[in-house]
């Protein structure tokens, strides 16, 4: 039992101390959680005269400084009264006293340990899409922030890869340079053509998933064809993020595949599974270029056969795989122009365009 008080106490402080040294991060909020549980309440120290800063005076200090709008780390000297304050507290009390009442300032609500998003480098949160490309879920309760991680997501995508391309059915709040607005199977089509002409890498994002493939799942050869596609998007140069709020709601070959997962239950924090790093994240911040319109569901629509497509995919010729994506799309456009007998399925005679009098 020794032994496991010891080893407790150990872990508390070393989160504390992490905390400390990344207090550039810090909020308020996990100011006040320190001071609760790591400032000692009274005015001297126990069984001495010597004076120490208050508990309030922290507390009062906070309340002031965050009215003002400064963030901690701007306060002069803060850290290292805090560092004291640590000091003392643990000398203060046995280790199982620290085990029970000393809780680290991002124990984000009972849930262990986190750090902030800002504190991991945009590749950490790409690693899943390195080589070839890769597959990532984003689940979670209804409005606790899936889709705004899917934007900074996107922001650290093109961080890491410049000059690629995102397609993605996220309703965009003002126009995003790398980011390719797409409701149909054939705007996707086409932004992965372009990609491919162009030798860049392309990661489709696809918002509330559930309700497309439930709605393909309609037309069973719609779903088939989705889940086909899925298939070989990595084939294509791309990588896909599949945001769902249940993950029963992820379809089977989106799981299997799936080299990481981030689940949500509140704005500002997420667990994440990633390859690199498995981690609670906090003071997860709003996406300040990849913006979408809160409150707004996005729509996509499987508007083409895609096993006709998959068909037509296989090399024939010396065309390259952009070139047969093109044509398909072009033949599909074509086809919807001109009419046809909806019992002998023959394409019906274009009638000519007469001039307006």
């Amino acid at each position: 039992m020794d032994k496991f008080r010891i080893t407790a106490s150990e872990r508390r402080s070393k989160a504390t101390d992490d905390w400390l040294d990344n207090f550039r991060d810090a909020s308020w909020k996990e100011f006040r959680r320190f001071v609760r549980s790591w400032v000692l309440p009274g005015p001297y120290l126990p069984g001495t005269q010597e004076k120490y800063p208050q508990f309030y005076e922290f507390l009062k200090m906070a309340d002031e400084m965050e009215a003002k709008g400064i963030p901690p780390w701007k306060c002069p000297g803060l850290v290292n009264e805090l560092r004291e304050a640590m000091a003392l507290g643990i000398n203060a009390l046995d280790t199982f006293s620290i085990i029970g009442a000393k809780l680290p300032p991002n124990d984000e609500g009972g849930r262990g340990t986190s750090v902030p998003w800002s504190m991991l480098a945009p590749m950490y949160y790409m690693e899943w899409a390195k080589g070839d490309g890769g597959y990532l879920t984003i689940t979670g309760r209804p409005r606790s922030g899936k889709t705004n991680i899917a934007c900074l997501m996107g922001e650290h995508w093109n961080t890491v890869w410049p000059n690629s391309q995102i397609l993605t059915n996220i309703p965009l709040d003002g126009k995003c340079a790398f980011v390719r607005p797409v409701s149909r199977m054939s705007e996707l089509l086409r932004g992965v053509a372009d990609a491919l002409e162009n030798e860049r890498r392309w990661l489709w994002e696809l918002d509330e998933g559930g309700l497309v493939w439930l709605r393909a799942d309609a037309m069973k050869t719609s779903s088939k064809g989705l889940e086909r596609f899925a298939r070989i998007v990595p084939k294509l140069g791309g990588s896909f993020a599949y945001i769902e709020q249940r993950i029963e709601g992820v379809p089977s070959v989106i799981q299997d595949f799936a080299q990481s997962h981030i689940y949500t239950d509140q704005v500002g924090f997420c667990y994440a599974d990633l390859p690199a790093y498995r981690t609670s994240i906090r003071s997860i911040p709003r996406a300040k270029v990849f913006r979408y319109r809160t409150g707004e569901t996005g729509y996509f629509e499987v508007d083409l056969n895609l096993d006709q497509f998959l068909s037509a995919l296989p090399e024939r010729g010396r065309k390259t795989q952009a070139q047969r994506i093109n044509s398909f799309l072009d033949l599909v456009g074509k086809r919807k122009a001109q009419g046809h007998d909806p019992t002998s399925g023959k394409f019906l005679k274009k009638e000519p365009i007469k001039e307006s009098s």
